[in-house]
């Protein structure tokens, strides 16, 4: 087995190597720091893109845990294998997380937002000019030292 930790997008070269080297051993990558979206330059350099994400096509995500930030909601992207991707809200005076939905391929961008835009109470459910007026109160408060 071979295990590789926080991973970066100028070691994949090497983890193709080991692989083919050892094609029957196991090849774990525990908490990866490159980004898959398209991007002008990639983090696998100009000329290894493709050989690098057909290479990463074949690894399963076991555990996933992701924050984002969509129109002031704190969204949490949760996968733990088998099971489907999750889609949480996170109670931003509570940090509750409320679970949305699943869906058993990992959720892109526009799809976080258009679920959450469904969700009752939500800051995407709302109509873009309150939105507008708590971030202006946000702003004020945090510049008051509130």
């Amino acid at each position: 087995m071979n295990v590789v930790v926080f991973p970066t997008g100028e070691v994949v070269k090497r983890m193709i190597q080991i692989e083919e080297k050892q094609p029957q051993s196991l090849l774990l990558m525990v908490n990866p720091q490159w980004g898959l979206s398209r991007q002008v330059v990639s983090d696998f350099g100009f000329f290894g893109r493709k050989k690098a994400e057909e290479f990463l096509a074949r690894f399963e995500d076991t555990y996933f845990l992701k924050s984002y930030t969509i129109a002031g909601d704190g969204i949490r992207v949760l996968r733990s294998y088998p099971g489907d991707w999750q889609i949480h809200l996170v109670n931003e005076e509570t940090g509750e997380n409320t679970l949305v939905c699943s869906t058993p391929e990992r959720p892109s961008y526009q799809l976080l937002k258009e679920t959450i835009e469904k969700v009752e109470g939500s800051n995407s459910s709302k109509p873009l000019a309150d939105r507008i007026r708590r971030e202006i109160q946000f702003n004020q408060d945090s510049l008051s030292g509130k």
